[in-house]
Parts: C-alpha cells; structure tokens; sequence
C-alpha cells in the first residue's frame, strides 16, 4: 500500500470532507522529500497531514498548478490557487485567469470552465481560507443574479474597491492620476427606486448574469419596500401575453408594462397600490408622472425619464456638486436631463440654462421647474444645439 492509499485509508472521512486536499496529498507524496516520512510511525500521520496542508497552502501562494492529472477529475478540482491583490484574478501555470466571488488573499478551489488564449475564466468550487472581509451575501439569489456583485463583500471594503476600480480606468484610458472622495451611504439594501423585470412562466424574472437564463424572484433587496409590495401583486396575476414590466418610485409608484395583451386583473390588483400604470407607452391608470422627494424638491418622474436610482445618495451626489459648481452669474447644466441637478443649484446662480434633447426629459425639467416654483431657469426645448452656440 503506497503513502497515498495509507492516508487515504486512515482518514478516509477527513478526505472526503477536504476533497481539495486529495489531488494535492497524491502529488506532495510522490516528492523525494516526502518519501521518508509517511512509512516511519503510524502516529505521525497527523502531523504528515499537517504538514501537507501547509505545504498545500505554500504551493498556492506561489500560484502554482499542483497537479493536471486528468485521471482524478472525478474530484471535480482543477486547481488549488490564492487570488493576489486585484479582486478576482490569480494567475494559474503563468496564465491570468478570472475568478468570480474571491477576495485578495483567499485560498480557493476552482474549476476553469472558459479558456481563451490569454487568459481563463473559473469559478470557486469551495473555499478553503476565507478572507475577513467576507461577509453571508443575504440575497438568495446572489449565486446567479448580477444585481448584488459585492454582496459578499463588507460595505465598507467595497467602497475602496470600487474607488479603485475608478482611479485604474482614469488612469488606463485617460492618463489621468485621481483620487476622488467616496460619498458613502448609511443603506446598502432598499436603496434603489427601479427596477427592470421579465416575464417567464407568467413569473417576475431578473435575467442570470453572464445569460439568458431567467431568475423566477419573489422580492429584491436592492429596492425599497414598496417596489417590493407591487412585485408581490404581481407575481400573483395572471402575467401570460407580458413581456416585460418596469417597476419605479419611492412613495409614489409608476408601473411600466409592456406586451401584447394585459388582463383586467393585474389593473384591478394594482389599483389603490400604485400611482400610475403605462401599458405599451399609453397612460391606462392613474398620473402621467410620479413625484420623488429629494430634500425640499419635488422631482417628476415620467415613463422614460432618467432619474438617479440610488434615492439615498442623490442628495449627498447632489450637494457634491453645488460645493464643486460654487456660486455665480450663470450656469450651464448641460445633459440636463429632467433639470435635478440645475433646480438643485439655481438658489446658486443668477439664472440657470438647461440643455436636452430629449423630448421626454426636457417635458419632465419644465413640469419640475414650475412644480418647485423655479424662476430663474430658461424655458427648455429640445434644441439644445441653440445653446451651444449661444455660449
């Protein structure tokens, strides 16, 4: 009986639990050094797997590829690694390769399952040492869904990843050396005013990452509650001839729906539970916009309006700016949108002019200057080229 099968035999249970450390164990103890040791005295086996394993954790900070054994692929183990600094990426056999779901300094078990030609992509199979930084990802679908990237992530650390990721694309595509200030919020979940959906099997769905594959969910962590009530109306109704649904608002709600047909019930659900419905561009129910309140603006939100999603961070992204743009004569909000920013300022500027081309957008920014009793911004249209000249 080889020191392989020795092992085996004797902690057969232990194995079966660390399945990453069999492929590593049947190369180690095919080493010079390793074939004085295991046949001297049954109570070193211990200390053997001990050191094993600390010469396991050794191979995979140096990155190296402990065995490529077709033969025990039965393990489903490719390959033992530790990710280096950047967030998600080791190199394996000198090759980068991507991995999702891992921290810097995590040792993983991963299974390539796309080979490129200069790079891989894996994903973990199981993880041997854990970063601290790793927190329970409380969504349940985190696995397939993209929504929550950074789910498993402490908030606070992700912030500087993200900052990170900012100062490297600055840098990589523009040349620029930056340091930008992080705007943190006091909510990581419920924090978003929007959210897109398809339907399939007449459910709610979120399109798995990376696919076409569709997430049947029952609520979403990342939006607030109410968005969450009208997802559980709706998941109730008879969603057959819908093709997709956009959910959007605070306190006020706006459904979004588009299809070849809507039944008289999902009005009938909905009704007293939300603002407005739009079936296929045309108002069906309700106000032609919703209001979200952003500290003492109202701002209206119609079908097709770009609005922040993150409601909690518009004011703190907001007052950023004013202290940036200071006081003046005038002001120029370019790619105004419906005219947040610019009516988030005016008390600033003399006057404040506003340019947009799109039709709904630039409907939106007048309803929201009158709304909010803002004298001193310029009539919008959408000739914004006008202006460019003009200034």
């Amino acid at each position: 009986m080889n020191g392989y099968d020795r092992l085996k035999l004797q902690y057969k249970e232990n194995l079966n639990t660390d399945k990453a450390l069999i492929k590593i164990i049947k190369y180690l103890l095919n080493q010079p050094e390793m074939s004085d040791i295991y046949l001297k005295d049954e109570k070193n086996i211990k200390e053997m797997m001990d050191y094993i394993k600390s010469k396991a954790k050794e191979q995979a900070i140096n990155n190296v590829a402990i065995i490529e054994d077709q033969n025990v692929y039965e393990w489903a183990i490719d390959y033992y690694i530790k990710s280096n600094e950047e967030l998600g990426i080791t190199k394996i056999n000198n090759k980068i390769t991507f991995v999702s779901d891992v921290l810097p300094n995590e040792i993983v078990d991963v299974k390539i399952i796309n080979e490129k030609k200069n790079f891989n992509e894996a994903k973990v199979i199981s993880y041997i040492e854990k970063s601290s930084d790793r927190i329970e990802n409380k969504c349940p679908y985190s696995d397939k869904c993209g929504g929550c990237d950074f789910g498993y992530l402490n908030y606070k650390t992700s912030l500087m990843y993200k900052k990170n990721m900012v100062v490297d694309v600055m840098k990589r595509y523009a040349g620029l050396d930056i340091n930008p200030s992080i705007i943190s919020s006091d909510n990581i979940f419920g924090y978003r005013n929007k959210i897109s959906l398809r339907i399939n099997d007449g459910k709610l769905c979120l399109i798995e990452k990376n696919s076409n594959d569709y997430i049947s969910i029952s609520r979403c962590l990342l939006v607030n509650d109410n968005i969450n009530k009208v997802i559980g109306i709706l998941n109730d109704c008879d969603l057959y001839g819908i093709r997709d649904i956009v959910i959007r608002g605070t306190d006020e709600i706006m459904v979004i729906i588009n299809g070849d047909d809507i039944n008289n019930d999902i009005i009938c659900r909905l009704d007293g539970n939300v603002s407005s419905i739009v079936f296929n561009g045309n108002l069906i129910y309700g106000k032609e916009y919703i209001n979200i309140l952003v500290d003492k603006f109202k701002y209206a939100i119609y079908p097709n309006s770009f609005f922040q999603v993150n409601t909690d961070m518009i004011r703190g992204l907001y007052d950023e700016v004013k202290e940036s743009a200071g006081s003046g004569h005038s002001l120029l909000d370019l790619y105004c949108g419906a005219g947040t920013i610019g009516i988030y300022l005016a008390d600033n500027f003399g006057d404040v002019h506003g340019i947009e081309i799109n039709e709904d957008a630039v409907t939106g920014a007048n309803v929201n200057k009158r709304i909010n009793n803002i004298k001193n911004i310029s009539s919008l249209d959408t000739y914004s080229y006008r202006y460019n000249r003009t200034f």
